[in-house]
């Protein structure tokens, strides 16, 4: 299958660059080739853009098996250097080849592997710039899905008797319960879906209208391990599970849309035009659902992310407004819904003549901020880590931020690692994602940036998880030697209850 370099940090939704060079000579075949392997789940199991002499493939290993999902012709001259980009998000893998986009395609047999690295089945090949952009997952909502994109059903079956249920008999009943929900954006994709009204054996994979559907779910079980389904001996015993329905909202992916100019002043002017097509269409036709978002002046969208290529090669994540090296910048952006749906990346170019010169970005952290002989109690082992940031330069958009999580004696616990924020606001907050011991110290410290220079990291906050109490028995207090004498068949208990921990309610009790 070719020498390959794997990279063990793992990139599931992640844009790869990189620059391929053949040294092609008579005795080269057609047969060999070179390119990169991703969403690797080992050297038998991957994805991987193969080029030749001819062509260029994506092509998926199962256990070793080579299918080709998508071949064009794309011949490549000796000793010339080719710039590929890949793309993989969610389902969808998109190839260019010298900026033109030559291969766009859906599978989804890898979607949550990740180790990375490119390979080559003959020597003199040359690779140089790889650079990895790990993008936002494509949604992250539960029951809202995109228009057309591949369903994934998770179903839960349980039985008092443990009897297995009858997949035979299973039903799925569908209904288009709100099919104007969303705007009309003239891409077919809205009014009464084909499948309203449906009811089916097997769950339908996509949808192919835009709304609020209800999905209702209905098995039986199958009582007599003698004599299972399609025998009819125990069929007056087979019981039908109680209907199940689950609201699923439909829709369509925000679409990203900027321009880029420059000021007197030398920073960058962004011109955001971004929207969500079932939101926001023009400044007079927008939703008006109450859903406490202004559709009429975020068009629909709830965050953004930004990342940059400057004119020396190097990549940034962040929104360019001071740029510091001439030469031309190529600038992008993706934003997201509000069901948790990201947008593609949408890029632009732009040429910068003049440099300004960068401060670095201040923080302060807010919580824990307490000291290591008065820690800030938390009474979750999930606590929220928040923070103040500035920066001194105007019109900063905070790019990124790093938390590092120490125990009492120093050790890290836990590194967020770069974390995106893509924000312009000053606090910032993040949900500790690894669960703390119970009863343990622990010290905090926060960093971020603004796309081209860190902060110092912030001063150190400790926190203290919840400690259990104590109980101490006030009477009865004999021993089994010399118990406590009682006069009655139903004496009462009585015990002294503390707790290290402040503003303790105590809950319950156990005798």
């Amino acid at each position: 299958m070719g020498n390959s370099i794997t990279h063990q940090m793992r990139e599931r939704n992640a844009e790869f660059t990189y620059q391929l060079q053949m040294q092609l000579n008579p005795a080269f075949r057609s047969q060999e080739h070179a390119g990169f392997s991703f969403r690797m789940v080992d050297q038998r199991n991957m994805y991987r853009v193969e080029t030749n002499r001819y062509k260029t493939s994506l092509v998926k290993w199962v256990n070793g098996t080579r299918t080709v999902l998508k071949e064009v012709n794309f011949p490549i001259a000796n000793q010339t250097p080719y710039a590929f980009k890949v793309k993989a998000s969610g389902d969808r893998i998109q190839i260019n080849a010298n900026g033109v986009p030559i291969i766009d395609v859906r599978d989804s047999s890898f979607a949550n592997a990740g180790m990375y690295g490119p390979y080559s089945t003959t020597s003199g090949t040359t690779f140089k710039g790889l650079t990895v952009l790990t993008l936002p997952d494509r949604s992250q909502v539960e029951n809202a899905v995109l228009i057309d994109d591949p369903v994934i059903y998770d179903v839960n079956y349980r039985d008092a008797e443990n009897d297995p249920r009858i997949n035979d008999l299973t039903e799925w009943r569908y209904q288009h319960v709100n099919p104007n929900k969303f705007l009309n954006a003239g891409d077919g994709k809205n009014g009464l879906s084909s499948i309203h009204n449906k009811t089916v054996r097997t769950p339908y994979r996509s949808f192919d209208r835009t709304g609020e559907y209800r999905v209702t779910y209905i098995t039986w079980d199958d009582p007599h391990p003698n004599y299972r389904y399609p025998s009819n001996v125990f069929a007056e015993y087979r019981k039908q599970s109680e209907p199940h329905s689950e609201t699923l909202i439909v829709h369509r992916r925000p679409i990203a849309l900027f321009s880029l100019s420059v000021s007197e002043n030398g920073t960058v002017i962004w011109n955001d035009s971004s929207y969500d097509p079932d939101r926001w269409l023009s400044p007079t036709n927008y939703s008006r659902e109450q859903t406490g978002i202004n559709y009429q002046t975020t068009r629909g969208i709830v965050d953004r992310r930004y990342k940059y290529i400057a004119p020396d090669g190097s990549v940034a994540f962040g929104k360019l407004t001071r740029p510091t090296q001439t030469g031309t910048y190529t600038v992008s952006m993706t934003v997201m819904d509000e069901y948790g749906a990201w947008s593609d990346w949408y890029d632009q170019t732009i040429d910068i003549v003049r440099t300004l010169p960068n401060r670095p970005p201040t923080v302060t952290l807010t919580f824990p901020n307490g000291s290591q002989n008065n820690p800030s109690f938390v009474d979750t082992v999930t606590p929220t880590i928040r923070w103040n940031q500035n920066d001194p330069d105007p019109d900063t958009t905070f790019a990124a931020f790093q938390i590092i999580i120490r125990n009492e004696n120093g050790s890290v616990f836990h590194d967020t690692g770069i974390l995106p924020q893509g924000t312009t606001a000053t606090s910032n907050s993040w949900v500790v994602t690894r669960e703390l011991a119970l009863g343990s110290k622990y010290q905090v410290q926060v960093r971020v940036s603004d796309g081209i220079e860190w902060s110092n990291w912030s001063n150190i906050g400790w926190m203290i998880t919840n400690r259990p109490p104590t109980a101490v028995m006030t009477h009865p207090t004999g021993t089994q030697a010399n118990p406590t004498m009682v006069n009655t068949l139903r004496p009462t208990l009585t015990w002294r209850q503390t707790d290290p921990d402040p503003g303790t309610i105590f809950r319950h009790y156990q005798l």
